[in-house]
């Protein structure tokens, strides 16, 4: 909640700034990350204890969204609102007969995820660091709104920290490797459409973003 409230006064403070003398960009990103769950390692079984649903593969998240990018001088501030998907195959097995009966039947999953980053623009270097929310979004359950509701975000753990790494480039794009973590990331799995499976784990991994600048306000 500290970490939240100091990069919201940044911000005002960037933005501020910005007006006399700053820079500014918006557009476009794409980002490519590994998956969240390990196929192999999580089994669900149903109430009654006959049926089987096993992770078979799971495919890497793609995020697509939109930025903006407020600098002063070296000092840069950049927040992202991302949408991105992935999906896994499974397999359904009856215990009671040893029949599967459902092999790699495929589920799509949905995410937001909102980095908030300050960083140093040196030359073609960026290097910057923040928070970052992340959540499962289950379009038949629940809309971008109520993810995002203060008691959703605070009240869970859903809120981690991300370092990035990257480089401008003379045509308005630059290329980023960040390094995401959450001490205790809470998620769900819908699985054959009525099975909802809740877990928490350590979610560690790399995700690589290539951003397009639509608007650039005092660069030269």
């Amino acid at each position: 909640m500290k970490n939240m409230r100091y990069l919201i006064i940044l911000v005002l403070i960037l933005g501020g700034s910005q007006i006399m003398y700053g820079q500014i960009k918006l557009g476009v990103t794409m980002g490519l990350g590994p998956s969240h769950i390990d196929p192999g390692e999580l089994v669900v079984d149903n109430i009654n204890d006959s049926i089987r649903y096993s992770i078979t593969n799971v495919r890497p998240v793609w995020n697509l969204g939109t930025f903006v990018h407020l600098q002063v001088k070296g000092l840069y501030f950049k927040g992202s609102f991302l949408g991105g998907f992935s999906y896994l195959d499974y397999d359904k097995t009856d215990w009671r007969t040893g029949e599967n009966n459902l092999r790699n039947k495929r589920e799509m999953k949905y995410q937001i995820e909102v980095p908030l980053e300050v960083g140093i623009n040196y030359k073609r270097m960026l290097l910057s660091g923040g928070i970052m929310y992340s959540n499962l979004l289950r379009p038949e359950k629940e809309t971008i709104l109520s993810l995002a509701t203060l008691n959703r975000v605070f009240d869970n753990d859903n809120i981690g920290y991300r370092f990035s790494i990257g480089m401008n480039f003379d045509w308005a794009s630059s290329l980023e490797f960040s390094y995401v973590y959450f001490d205790n990331y809470t998620d769900t799995i819908a699985i054959d459409g009525t099975v909802d499976y809740n877990f928490s784990y350590n979610r560690r991994h790399i995700m690589v973003s290539f951003t397009w600048n639509f608007i650039r306000e005092g660069w030269e």
